[in-house]
């Protein structure tokens, strides 16, 4: 299939940014907002409906099919692609372009664990050349494991380095992928999950340790299944990623548990020979190489469940919104090579997904930290900026508020190394707050609000 042609320039010409108020379309319990998706747009775009930018920011894109790019406007003013007309396929935007690239030592996969000690850390260096393979092979797993595209694939995980590698495994084969927070322990709350995103595969871990917190992820997530089996009647395959386990053929520490610290001995991981599967013994046997499927513009590409007004909720992105999404956020963060870049979002926001798609597009290092910040001291954090020279960070309120409690002390050199500071807030009174503060704190640091 051939790549499209790009668009007249006097449809560019015709448009121009305008001031917009903000959707009230927001607030909606729809399964789907395109007010919501709209505004978070205008945020990334210093609040302006900026067309030109957005149409701009599609036609990057290596768009494949016939005849000429084109689009319309919904009624909130964002480009939109007939669908049929147009396919793309992320996978290849965010990875395969860059294997080759000059710019590769720039785009990496850091991972930092929870545990840390002035002589000890637990971390994880990933290049663009091995996320390839790895991607291709858990794209091979899912294929055996019968995932087709428009299936739908649950990821219940901490932040973990196989996140990133699960997110563009599902883009590849066109599967439809749904992040839910692992520390919700919840088992109905989970249930709940695996009712909304109702999946053909769940992809979880054995446990972790949030903090100084034992999270035994795969039993929670086996309650839950029981309870969605006989409420509901789903019932998925699971794979599980052996995280903080201890490996039975090595000889377990003399010392036991050490609190913070992989392997968590005796962690109980339930199995079940008849739906479960192991991570690593399906990576090892698939192949490297795996041929993407394109998607169309109005395909589901990711589903976001969160907590609104006390209920869960699930919307649906398609691969056009998603695209468009992820693209924005590149331009906000800038063209300019930096460090590393670390989201500290939820799971259930819809900015972290698409952080994970624009960092690599930014021909930049993704930073994923699986612990607590105040842990095991609140300069968790500067150490973490310093190893990794951080210069751009997404801060979520939590993270925001124990910053500004541990009164931080400009005479740290990794304070003054910020250049861009994002706040992802749920509302506009703690963003007044936040900005205020990060324009004494951080006065060299650029702000981007956005509200979500």
């Amino acid at each position: 299939m051939d790549k499209i042609a790009s668009a007249p320039g006097k449809v560019l010409n015709a448009l121009s940014p305008t001031l917009s108020i903000k959707s009230n379309d927001s607030n909606s319990l729809e399964p789907d907002a395109p007010g919501e998706y709209r505004n978070l747009l205008m945020d990334m775009c210093g609040q302006k409906s900026d067309h030109i930018l957005w149409i701009n920011c599609l036609k990057g894109y290596d768009w494949y099919g016939e005849g000429r790019f084109s689009f319309n406007m919904d009624k909130f003013g964002v480009p939109v692609l007939k669908n049929g007309d147009y396919k793309l396929n992320l996978s290849i935007e965010c990875v395969d372009r860059y294997v080759n690239a000059f710019e590769i030592e720039e785009h990496k996969i850091y991972w930092e664990g929870n545990y840390w000690s002035p002589t000890e850390d637990d971390c994880v260096i990933v290049s663009v050349e091995t996320e390839a393979i790895l991607i291709n092979k858990a794209s091979n797993v899912f294929k055996h494991l019968g995932i087709l595209s428009g299936d739908s694939v649950l990821v219940i995980l901490p932040f973990i380095i196989q996140l990133p590698i699960v997110l563009m495994a599902c883009i590849r084969v066109g599967a439809v992928f749904t992040l839910f927070n692992a520390t919700i322990e919840d088992s109905e709350d989970l249930a709940n999950a695996i009712k909304l995103a109702n999946p053909k595969l769940i992809i979880t871990a054995d446990g972790f340790w949030s903090g100084s917190h034992i999270v035994p992820l795969k039993k929670n997530i086996d309650e839950a299944l029981e309870i969605a089996s006989q409420k509901y009647s789903i019932n998925p395959k699971v794979i599980i990623i052996r995280h903080a386990a201890s490996d039975p053929t090595i000889p377990q520490n003399s010392q036991g548990i050490v609190v913070g610290k992989r392997p968590i001995i005796d962690l109980e991981v339930p199995f079940n020979p008849e739906r479960d599967f192991h991570w690593a013994s399906l990576i090892l046997g698939a192949s490297d190489s795996c041929e993407v499927v394109l998607m169309n513009t109005e395909d589901r590409m990711v589903q976001h469940i969160r907590k609104r007004k006390d209920e869960w909720i699930i919307r649906n992105y398609t691969t056009s919104q998603m695209a468009l999404l992820a693209a924005v956020f590149k331009h906000a963060l800038g063209d300019e090579a930096s460090g590393a870049i670390w989201p500290i979002l939820d799971a259930d926001n819809l900015i972290l997904v698409t952080s994970l798609l624009a960092i690599p597009m930014a021909s930049s290092s993704l930073l994923l930290f699986e612990g607590k910040l105040d842990f095991p001291n609140p300069e968790r954090l500067w150490n973490i900026i310093t190893k990794y020279k951080v210069e751009k960070i997404l801060l979520n309120i939590d993270s925001t508020r124990l910053l500004m409690e541990n009164e931080i002390d400009m005479a740290n050199v990794s304070a003054r190394s910020l250049k861009v500071i994002f706040t992802v807030f749920t509302n506009q009174e703690d963003t007044v707050m936040a900005s205020e503060w990060i324009k004494s704190t951080f006065p060299m640091a650029k702000h981007i609000a956005i509200v979500y």
